[in-house]
């Protein structure tokens, strides 16, 4: 029996993103000028 009503790929996904939430070696931004300077290069 499923007592999630998440898929395996949502569940994957929730999982990565907590882990690269909390890992201090992601680059982050905080500024989303910033951001978009780096995704436009």
């Amino acid at each position: 029996m499923n007592t999630t009503p998440y898929n395996k790929e949502t569940l994957a996904a929730m999982l990565e993103a907590e882990r690269i939430a909390l890992d201090p070696n992601v680059e982050g931004y905080n500024n989303l000028d910033l951001l978009f300077k780096d995704l436009k290069a």
